[in-house]
């Protein structure tokens, strides 16, 4: 899959520098597609006659063990880390009812996350909800994202809510003369630091779960949060981050997906391609699909939020629920 991500991004798409049409897939290439998509369909239908044998808990447990190595092996998770966060607030915005702490921590040495601390008012310790934002330029401080954040500090949740690399405040390919990004932010950022990733070895979606480990780790070391009432909440791209952090990482209590849920069988029929993080390299070769970012978080709460009109098709959001239900009865 990594090859079909690679082709369609750079041979039949369009050059993230330039933004200029690139020529037509040759017949080599479609063929070569074909093949892939073959292959692709074949671990498919693997995986379903798999799943159709798993009658029993022991063989659920098994197929969970080998999904959760899968996932991890097939992300290339970087080592854990304990180096220091050097977490710290520039600044502080009161509102009625809550505050926001403006603040960066670093998940790598050296590497900063730009964060907003959403935090009630009162004493806590409070249960505490990552925020991960979609592909909206602005990152954490989209409206649509900030709508979503104050509506859980109301509630009296303590929201961390960060920049994904290459947007916000995380601008990686800063032209400082146009004062933004040279290539685009969020998807095309994602994209071309994702295929320079995948030249090394590596790829973005490590680096991901990466800052969302770390925010993990600072949401962890605050007196007032509760670290036992831990969970992630993500849209589209976040949700994408959501689903790949609730199925490597123990401490969450619950893992909130929304817009990004479905099965590879209705991605083949959807617009495309996806962006780096969300092809995983040997992810659909290894047998994985969608409903097996679920199984590797079970049997936490998995919530699955879908719409009628998105990139994710919801007769796929429906299936990995159908899928799903007898796992989590």
């Amino acid at each position: 899959m990594a090859g079909l991500f690679v082709a369609a991004t750079l041979v039949a798409g369009t050059s993230l520098l330039t933004s200029q049409p690139l020529p037509a897939a040759s017949p080599q290439q479609v063929a070569f597609d074909a093949w892939l998509d073959g292959k692709a369909k074949a671990a498919l239908e693997a995986r379903r006659a798999e799943m159709a044998t798993l009658t029993t808990r022991a063989a659920i447990e098994a197929r969970q063990r080998e999904v959760r190595a899968a996932i991890a092996d097939t992300l290339g998770l970087l080592p854990t880390s304990a180096a220091p966060l050097n977490a710290t607030i520039t600044r502080t915005s009161r509102r009625e009812g809550y505050r926001i702490e403006h603040l960066w921590f670093e998940s790598l040495p050296g590497f900063r996350v730009t964060a907003n601390a959403y935090v009630p008012d009162g004493p806590g310790p409070f249960p505490a909800v990552l925020g991960t934002a979609g592909h909206a330029d602005e990152g954490k401080a989209a409206p649509t994202y900030q709508n979503a954040w104050v509506s859980l500090v109301r509630r009296g949740f303590l929201v961390l809510a960060y920049d994904p690399v290459g947007q916000g405040e995380r601008i990686e390919y800063l032209d400082p003369v146009k004062g933004g990004s040279r290539v685009g932010i969020g998807t095309r950022e994602h994209s071309m630091t994702g295929q320079q990733l995948l030249l090394s070895g590596r790829t973005l979606g490590a680096y991901m779960v990466q800052d969302m480990r770390r925010a993990l780790d600072y949401l962890g070391s605050r007196p007032d949060v509760d670290p036992a009432r831990l969970a992630v909440a993500g849209n589209s791209g976040g949700g994408t981050q959501a689903a790949l952090l609730g199925a490597v990482d123990p401490r969450l209590a619950a893992v909130i997906v929304s817009c990004y849920m479905t099965s590879w069988t209705e991605m083949w029929k959807a617009p495309g391609p996806q962006d780096a993080e969300q092809i995983l390299p040997g992810f659909v070769g290894r047998s994985l699909d969608f409903a097996d970012f679920a199984i590797a978080a079970a049997p936490r709460g998995f919530l699955v939020s879908s719409a009628i009109k998105d990139y994710f098709p919801i007769a796929g959001s429906r299936a990995v629920s159908a899928e799903l239900a007898p796992l989590y009865a």
